[in-house]
């Protein structure tokens, strides 16, 4: 089956190098952050700063009020700052395959099927994040939703 997805026709933005230094000051700073809130139980823990901040920054477009103000600031930005960096940094991660290496990020957001979904937030997905909204039902099929995660978009390697 193919997941259903919402999105914008805009094209991805180009990548503003300057961009970058900022986000990955930012993402430095989440990273060590969020480490020291972890429980440091005997064992093996890998988490991407990366991932989590991209997931959190793409949500953030969608957020208002105390929300959307509380996820910036645990970013350590403002969104313009947030949509341009990561835009700049994933393109920059994704260049690097033309010598060899190969970073695969999974991010992705996941909203109900049925809601009806902002242009401006859809748009902004696509441009700075080159994202779409998956579609689930959280409401009559949980479960589906929760496998939704490991299906693939079409397009995706």
């Amino acid at each position: 089956m193919t997941p259903d997805v919402v999105s914008s026709d805009l094209a991805r933005a180009s990548a503003d190098a300057t961009a970058v230094g900022p986000v990955v000051a930012g993402l430095h700073r989440f990273g060590a952050g969020l480490w020291q809130r972890l429980p440091s139980e005997p064992g093996n823990l890998a988490i991407s700063p990366y991932s989590i901040a991209t997931a959190l920054a793409m949500t953030a477009n969608g957020a208002v009020g105390r929300t959307r103000a509380e996820m910036l600031e645990v970013l350590g930005a403002d969104q313009d700052v947030l949509n341009a960096g990561v835009n700049a940094l994933t393109q920059h991660v994704e260049s690097l395959e033309q010598r060899g290496v190969v970073v695969d990020a999974a991010n992705q957001l996941f909203g109900q099927r049925g809601t009806d979904w902002e242009r401006d937030f859809l748009d902004v997905l696509a441009r700075d994040y080159g994202a779409a909204m998956r579609l689930v039902d959280y409401v009559a099929d949980a479960e589906g939703a929760r496998a939704a995660r490991a299906q693939r978009l079409p397009g995706e390697a």
